[in-house]
């Protein structure tokens, strides 16, 4: 087992992977409320990411630049529309829950 004193030989190490030819591990796409990226190895060959949507394609960054969330594919526009939806029916709940609590309150009095 190697031991890295920090996250940038991490890094270092899996963008010498990914620069090989054939690279031996690739960038997964970014989680929502993860904070690294995630890597996966390509020792058994390349296999979909489960996280990844048909038709999405990880790619691997250039090893001159640390990774960012720029080389990998996002579909940010469908996850802010699903956040945008998310945040108007919380926004309902909780205007729904405050009209429940006001009329508890007047029938408490």
């Amino acid at each position: 087992m190697q031991r890295f004193e920090d996250l940038s030989e991490v890094q270092s190490s899996l963008q010498r992977l990914i620069g090989r030819d054939p690279p031996l591990a690739r960038v997964l796409a970014r989680q929502p409320g993860t904070k690294e990226s995630r890597y996966m190895h390509l020792l058994c060959g390349d296999t979909k990411d489960p996280g990844m949507a048909d038709g999405d394609v990880a790619r691997a960054p250039s090893s001159a630049y640390p990774v960012t969330n720029a080389a990998i594919p996002s579909t940010d526009g469908d996850r802010i529309t699903h956040l945008e939806d998310e945040v108007a029916t919380l926004r309902k709940e909780v205007t729904d829950l405050r009209q429940q609590l006001e009329r508890f309150r007047t029938q408490s009095s």
